[in-house]
């Protein structure tokens, strides 16, 4: 544990202070501020035809939903793609992931550190953006207007634990592959399952878009969770100093 805290802090301070945090940053705060601006209008414009409650309610359950699910969705994949991979390679091809393997830091505890590391930045900001989504969503169109705050307790889990959990084992299973072999091949996963997620939420929003706000997505993606998680793990099972050295010098046999 002490050595995944040491891996932790020191990776934290590497993403606060390099520029993709920053540009990255800018980004989702600008995607942000649009959404936050630009779908209350939308809603306002509707709503105020004077649609009765039991009418409006599915679809703005549905509106909320895409919400909840894209927006940290949106924020964690683009954080993972830019912090994930980049780093370990650039680590890799200057020898700074040799001398870290040097000190009595076990493989895993650089493998769970790395991936806390580049989830937690990530989740906070995703939070914070999600929050102010709902937040303006319900305040500034939604409750004026019908006297009720829209949040489904199942879209308010996925949002906020699930999905997250989801994104978390995908971390931790790009991380291990970029530790145990090609960064490249990391980078390809988490870009693969997380264009992957995007579809399923577009479809899942455009053809049964009741589920959004039901238990049964929110399980769904505590399930997949679940599944990449298994799969990180039994993969950490071949995952040593040795392997990380030798990966570092092209050899991923």
């Amino acid at each position: 544990m002490k050595g995944t805290l040491v891996v932790l802090q020191s990776d934290v301070g590497d993403i606060l202070h390099s520029k993709g945090f920053l540009i990255v940053a800018i980004i989702i705060g600008v995607l942000i501020v649009g959404t936050a601006v630009s779908v209350p209008i939308a809603l306002n414009r509707w709503l105020t035809t004077g649609p009765a409650w039991d009418e409006a309610k599915p679809l703005l359950e549905l509106f909320m939903g895409l919400a909840v699910n894209y927006v940290p969705l949106i924020v964690l994949f683009s954080c993972m793609a830019t912090w994930a991979t980049d780093p370990i390679a650039k680590e890799k091809a200057k020898g700074p992931i040799e001398s870290l393997l040097a000190t009595p830091l076990t493989a895993r505890a650089v493998w769970i550190g790395k991936s806390l590391a580049i989830f937690l930045p990530a989740y906070i900001i995703g939070l914070i953006a999600t929050l102010i989504v709902i937040l303006t969503m319900n305040l500034a169109a939604i409750l004026p207007t019908t006297g009720h705050f829209v949040l489904p307790l199942p879209e308010a889990f996925t949002s906020f634990l699930f999905l997250p959990l989801l994104m978390f084992a995908l971390i931790l299973l790009g991380v291990i592959a970029s530790l145990i072999t090609n960064p490249v091949i990391g980078q390809t996963i988490i870009i693969f399952v997380g264009v992957l997620l995007l579809q399923v939420v577009a479809q899942v929003g455009g053809r049964i878009w009741w589920l959004l706000a039901s238990w049964d997505y929110a399980l769904y993606n505590l399930a997949g969770a679940a599944l990449l998680g298994m799969i990180a793990f039994y993969l950490s099972r071949s995952l040593s100093k040795e392997r990380i050295i030798l990966s570092s010098k092209g050899k991923w046999a």
